[in-house]
Formats: structure tokens, sequence, C-alpha cells
């Protein structure tokens, strides 16, 4: 049996937060070669007064004159998050820090975070106002992405309030998006069982999830489409999967599982291996019924561990490291009724039922 485990508690969300999705967020190139946008102004890498962070601030230079505004800008696409977007699902942090010029000239900062669709309209806006502190203070904003949003504008404006120069300065500017991944992948894994390999899944949660490819490969490099299973689309609760390979291969083979959005998009979960020797031997358990006392054999296989289930599927009692081919449970304790063991060998699991009376 393979299996891979993600960190996590059931009913609980994976989060994705993206890095900075803004280019060169803190001037320390040229912001109209990197990534910037001029309206108005001459905007370099400043160094007019000590930078917020790294050596440079945005700095808008001379103007036309008083109170001509210099405006600069960068749009960032967030295309990638739709799905969860017009989910409801995906948060956007802001974050900037604006200060003036330290002798007092008053000059304003002041910054736009602009929520734009497919077709550039203006869904919703964040606003710092005209700012002009003495010292670096940061100016910041979370909110829901309004749905339908495709790309963020961010727009530094600034202007003089005497003289030529505009010294509203910008430094290390942030935005990034919270998103749910797409599912919230419990485990995936295989095991042996007779004459088949069998494959299970779950997830913790899904966010527009359409369906998932089951492939299988002899080499991990070429691979063949063995099935797909409808996902469940959106949900918060916990949702398990299988399939059944009815014709495995003698000796290793390996198994990936894709999952795709309802956008087409797709994700690559971690492959497994299943190594497959044939059909597996009969599990003996005897004296069956019996009256708690168990003999469990699995004549040449050595036994790695076992379990205990209820007629339910509860599990109620396990053992581990037991390296024998023969094992007797005691199992008197326990109230009368139908009982599942599940076996784990080098050759994969065996199931058998008992009952006590």
């Amino acid at each position: 049996m393979n299996y891979i485990l993600s960190m996590l508690f059931l009913g609980m969300s994976v989060w994705a937060t993206a890095q900075n999705l803004i280019v060169d967020p803190g001037a320390e190139t040229d912001p109209t070669s990197s990534g910037w946008v001029s309206v108005a102004g001459y905007w370099v890498s400043g160094s007019e007064v000590a930078a917020h962070g790294g050596s440079y601030h945005f700095y808008a230079g001379g103007t036309a004159g008083a109170g001509v505004l210099s405006e600069l800008y960068q749009d960032v696409n967030v295309s990638a998050d739709a799905a969860s977007i017009d989910a409801g699902l995906a948060t956007a942090t802001f974050s900037a820090w604006l200060r003036s010029y330290s002798f007092g000239s008053g000059d304003p900062g002041r910054v736009y975070v602009e929520y734009r669709d497919a077709s550039n309209a203006v869904l919703a806006t964040y606003d710092t106002g005209n700012q002009s502190p003495l010292s670096w203070t940061q100016y910041s904003n979370s909110r829901t992405v309004p749905v339908g949003t495709r790309s963020i504008r961010i727009r530094l404006v600034t202007s003089a309030v005497k003289g030529t120069d505009a010294d509203g300065y910008f430094d290390d500017l942030s935005l990034t998006i919270t998103a749910p991944m797409p599912v919230d992948l419990l485990y995936f894994k295989s095991s042996v069982y007779g004459a088949v390999v069998e494959l299970h899944w779950a997830t913790a949660a899904e966010t527009s999830n359409a369906f998932f490819t089951i492939e299988k490969s002899t080499d991990a490099s070429q691979w063949k489409v063995l099935g797909v299973i409808d996902g469940v689309g959106n949900t918060q609760q916990l949702s398990s999967y299988g399939f059944t390979d009815e014709q495995p291969l003698s000796g290793i083979q390996y198994y990936r599982l894709t999952q795709t959005d309802e956008n087409g998009t797709t994700t690559n979960h971690p492959i497994i291996s299943e190594t497959f020797g044939g059909a597996a031997p009969t599990l003996i358990l005897y004296p069956n019924p019996n009256e708690g006392r168990l003999t469990i054999h699995t004549g040449t296989d050595v036994i790695k561990s076992l379990q205990v289930f209820s007629a339910s599927g509860q599990l109620l009692w396990s053992a581990q490291n037991i390296f024998d081919r023969e094992y007797f449970l005691d199992w008197t304790p326990q109230p009368a009724g139908y009982y599942t063991v599940e076996v784990l060998t080098e050759r994969g699991i065996q199931r058998g039922t008992f009952s006590k009376y």
C-alpha cells in the first residue's frame, strides 16, 4: 500500500497565499522600465529622503506647476484566481508606505487600488486619500475581491503644493491574493486487494472542482488514462472517492491523480506507486465463528500490521510491526457481532470477516 498525506485536519481548508504580485514594489529599479506606466510626471527611483526599505523610493520629480498631478500605475492580472474570486472566496490585502518631504512642503501622495473586470470597468476602489506625513506611514486595506475581478490597478498620484517638485513619496507596496486551493487533498493511496489495485482519495473541501483524472504508468514518464471521476464542485465537507484498476501489471506501477477546475485549470497531485505480484493468497481466520479467540494466518506472507473494524466500518483496534505469518487475537472483551480484519503484508492488503457469539 502506498499513500500520501497532507498536513491537514479534517474540516480545515488549505489556503494558497500568493507572493507580492506587484513588480518592482519598492522602486529599486526605474519604475517605467519595470512594470509601471507613467501617465504624467517624470517618475524615477528617487533618493530625496531615506527610503523606507532598500535604497530608493518612487519620486515624480518636477511638474508643470503647483497643483499639477503626476501619476504612475501598474495593472496586476488576477485571472488565475477567477474561480475563487467568482465564488466570493478570495481576499486581497494591499499595503503601501507614504511620506512627504521632511522639511514640510506638504506635497501629498495618494494611492488608489482599483478592482477591474474583464472589460476594464472599475468594480470597487480603495483610496488612501491625500496623505503628507513627514515620516514613513503605512496605509493598508484587506477585503474580499469583488466577483468578476480580473485585474487590479495600483495608481500612485502626487502633486506639488508649492514649487514645481511633487514631493509625495511611495515605497514598499504590496498586494497579495489569498484564495482556497481548488481541492484540499487529504490523501491519495493505493492497495492490492485480491487481483486488483484499489485507489482511494479524499478531500476536505473543494472549490469549482469539475473532475479527477486517474492515470497509470510503468515508468512514471509515459501515462495512460484509466478513468475520470466527477468532482463535487463546491463544498466545505469531506468527500471520498475510489477507483479500481482491474488490470494491474506484474511488478511496480505508478498512479497519478489530476484535478481539473470548472475553468479548465489542472493540478497534478504527487505520484504514488504500487507493487503487484498477482492474486493475493487467501487470508485464513479460524475458528470462525468463535467466542473471541481468533487465529489470523496469511500462508507465506509476513504480516506487517493489522486492524479490526466494526460492522459499520469504525476502527476498533490495531497492531503494528508484527512481522510474523500468524497472529493470535484475543477478542473476548468485545461484544458479540461481526468484525472485519484488515491485514497489511508486503504484497498489499487482505481482508476477512469473522463473527463472535
